[in-house]
């Protein structure tokens, strides 16, 4: 902290803000000690990162004040901090670079390879947080609920990336895959002019492929993006890659051939996904039986869309995917057939969700769920609100193309 701070009357408030932020919490008069939890952080801090975990007023800070004043005098600095402080990193940049390696290295020791990547990219070694993502974004992303936070990319210069395609290639992903179309979409034309250019008959043509696909996929653009999917395929097929990037054809087209109406070729995209063995739990019991839902309700199946929703449902909420993307198609079935008994309040309800989860992230699935909402609004009379939906609604069928105009 700059020297000659100071708290009383006369400090500027950021000279305060500073102070309350190098203290420990003010520890009640009534408090209990927690010896065993004592024990426990004593014993972390001999690791490199220990983390605390609690619900908002579990007495986190108390206890760690606790503890901080029980130690010896010098070896425990405290600071206090969230991801809207902007200060650390004016005041004291080297230690807040120092906390978020520490930060990286232990998710990378936990596995959590996207949340490493973000951490070293905050502590400039966008280099190894680059080599992460390489082989383990597109993998994660089928096992793990948790969207992270955003890339930080104002420490990455994608022109430097150029002799890195892998890692390019990586980084748009990533993008695409938290819901950054635009963005994504750019890092991935940054592909085409590599030099080298890519092999044609590679590991990373066959995934590039597959993400152009992907791009194409959110933004409507469904015949390209059938296109760039089979033309992943063949690579693979040529090539005989294997691959953990390759379920990701299969699932990208059984999100695409629901919109195009093609029943058979889901069910044959389906059977694809299910046979092979690097599929994930949450890909195999969430998003296939998904699609098949959405697929079977479309044709008037509402039988069978109905069982299969429902236990995509209780798979979701099961793994924790029910705020994902992949929970998209049978939240539009469970609110299709609430519209189809006029349960009305439900089927909004739900038409509510899956805009919460694609709004601004998702352009094809946000315009289906707004044209959903409209639908279920007419239904209850409310016509002139449905109909400013879908006016309102227009900006998004420009962005997703050709999918809206069937619709």
């Amino acid at each position: 902290m700059a020297d000659g701070a100071t708290t009383g009357r006369g400090a500027s408030l950021g000279a305060r803000f500073a102070m309350a932020k190098f203290r420990p919490t003010t520890l009640p008069t009534t408090l209990v000690t927690r010896f065993v939890l004592h024990d426990r952080l004593t014993e972390g801090a001999g690791q490199r990162l220990t983390v605390v975990v609690g619900s908002a007023g579990a007495g986190k800070s108390v206890l760690l004040s606790s503890w901080a004043v029980a130690r010896p005098p010098g070896v425990t600095s405290w600071l206090s901090c969230d991801e809207a402080d902007a200060e650390l990193r004016v005041r004291d940049r080297a230690r807040e670079q120092a906390l978020q390696l520490r930060a990286a290295e232990w998710f990378e020791s936990a596995g959590d390879m996207r949340r490493a990547a973000r951490h070293f990219l905050a502590a400039q070694q966008a280099d190894r947080a680059l080599a992460l993502l390489q082989d383990r974004v597109v993998p994660d992303f089928l096992h793990d609920p948790a969207i992270p936070a955003a890339l930080d990319l104002s420490t990455v210069d994608p022109s430097l990336l150029a002799d890195a395609p892998d890692r390019l290639l990586a980084l748009a992903t990533d993008l695409l895959l938290s819901g950054h179309a635009a963005r994504g979409g750019e890092y991935l034309d940054l592909l085409d002019r590599v030099q080298p250019p890519i092999r044609p008959e590679s590991r990373l043509a066959a995934r590039l492929a597959a993400m152009r696909s992907f791009h194409y996929a959110q933004i409507g653009q469904l015949d390209e993006a059938v296109g760039e999917a089979l033309a992943a395929r063949a690579i693979q097929e040529r090539t005989r890659l294997q691959d953990e990037w390759n379920a990701a054809v299969p699932l990208i087209l059984l999100r695409i051939y629901p919109c195009l109406e093609d029943l058979q070729a889901v069910e044959r995209e389906a059977a694809a996904a299910l046979a092979m063995p690097e599929l994930t739990e949450p890909a195999k019991l969430v998003l296939v039986p998904s699609a098949q839902a959405l697929a079977w309700f479309e044709s008037g199946r509402l039988a069978e869309a109905a069982r299969a929703a429902r236990a995509a449902d209780e798979d979701a909420r099961r793994l924790g995917f029910d705020q994902h993307f992949f929970a998209v198609d049978y939240l539009r079935v469970l609110a299709g057939l609430a519209l189809e008994r006029r349960d009305l309040d439900t089927a909004e309800q739900l038409a509510e969700r899956v805009l919460t989860i694609t709004e601004r992230r998702r352009p094809i699935f946000e315009f289906l769920a707004l044209l959903d909402r409209a639908g279920i609004w007419a239904s209850c009379g409310q016509v002139r609100e449905a109909l400013t939906t879908i006016s309102t609604s227009r900006p998004g069928r420009d962005r997703v193309g050709s999918a809206g105009e069937g619709r």
